[in-house]
Parts: structure tokens; sequence; C-alpha cells
């Protein structure tokens, strides 16, 4: 339990029992800031399980020992490029001072976030994209916003939003709409809303809102 804000996961894996790269972590810091983390590896079966674990567990001590979120990622694709050559993967991570709501960000090629609440319609949160993971010579930017009481952040894997017979734009918007109508929902609802069902990719979505 977290005072003040209210925490939301839900994965569900792939069609058929296969096994997919999505994974996400979420932890208060020794100065109690909170740390949550999403990351899809890319494929499927063992190789990306494997992959997942070793990326999931080095981007988590990169952070625990205070690491921003961008240099954290910046050090994760120079472990992955060392130490896993064949591996590539998405993900985005934030840093949040839960009094203020001061939110720090990076993300390495994964879908933006969506900013939920407040008196704007749901959008983008202003985080910067870089590279993927694994790819060579990437640099990852900072970014900072505060999420202001009655604002949500929420995060996804593409399997949310991906579908074969749609482009990943459609399903983007499909969920900006899910999210206007409530954008307060727990992550279980919103995975529920968009039909996770319909697509052959694990599904996770995160959320988080200041109360």
């Amino acid at each position: 339990t977290i005072s003040n804000w209210d925490l939301s996961t839900d994965y569900r894996p792939a069609v058929g029992g296969r096994v997919g790269g999505d994974w996400y972590d979420a932890f208060v810091l020794p100065d109690g800031r909170l740390t949550v983390v999403l990351g899809d590896v890319a494929g499927h079966g063992l190789a990306a399980a494997g992959a997942m674990a070793q990326l999931r567990n080095a981007l988590r001590s990169l952070l625990f020992t205070g690491a921003t979120p961008a240099d954290a990622l910046s050090q994760l694709n120079a472990f992955s490029r060392h130490l896993m050559a064949r591996a590539f993967a998405t993900a985005v991570a934030v840093r949040i001072d839960l009094d203020s709501g001061r939110t720090e960000a990076a993300s390495a090629g994964h879908l933006m976030p969506y900013l939920t609440g407040g008196r704007t319609p749901v959008t983008a949160a202003p985080i910067r994209l870089s590279p993927p993971i694994g790819v060579k010579g990437g640099s990852y930017a900072h970014s900072e916003f505060v999420l202001e009481r009655g604002q949500g952040l929420v995060m996804f894997s593409d399997g949310l939003v991906e579908r074969r017979d749609g482009t990943i734009d459609d399903g983007l918007e499909r969920l900006a709409r899910v999210l206007d109508r409530a954008g307060d929902s727990a992550a279980q609802q919103i995975s529920s809303a968009m039909r996770p069902e319909d697509t052959d990719d694990d599904v996770t979505v995160i959320t988080l809102r200041r109360r």
C-alpha cells in the first residue's frame, strides 16, 4: 500500500500459452521514491524468457543503487551489448517522488505511457523516446514531469494495442478512447476493455494514480 497513490498491474499471457517477453517491476527505494518499470523482450519461448529475466534483474539492480532511469537504461544497453549480443528489448522506467509527484523517466524504444485525469484529455506522457536496448551506441534521454493530484500514468506493452487486423496507431487511438471514458480504471479493467484475447502476444498494463 502506498499512501495517497493507487498502483495496479495486470499481466495476460499470449494465446496458446506461448512464453512471452513482457516484464514489469515496482519497488520503493530506500529514500522513499517509487520506481516502476515495464519492458518487452523481442521474441517468444525460453530464449525470450531467459533474456527477460537477465534484463529485469540487471535493471532492478541499477535502479536500486541510485541510477536515474536514463542512466540505468544506458548501462543496461551496455550490459546487453556486451553479454547478451542477440537480445533486443524495449523498456520504460519511471522514478517518482511520492510527496511531490515529481517524475523522472526514460524510454528505450517503448510505447509512451498515457497521462490520465486532470483537466486535459488523455495524452502521451512527455517522455523523450530513445533507442531500444540492444542498439549500438544508444543514448538515453532524461525526462521530467509532475503527476498532479488526480492524474494517473498508464504503462502498457505492445500486445495491448497491436492487432492482426489493424495498425498500432488504431490501437493507440482506441486505448486513448477507453482511458478518456474511464481513466481511473485499474489495470485489469483496461486490459479487459481492450480485449487482449484478440492478440497473439502477451499483454501487460500498469496504472499509477495520485489521489
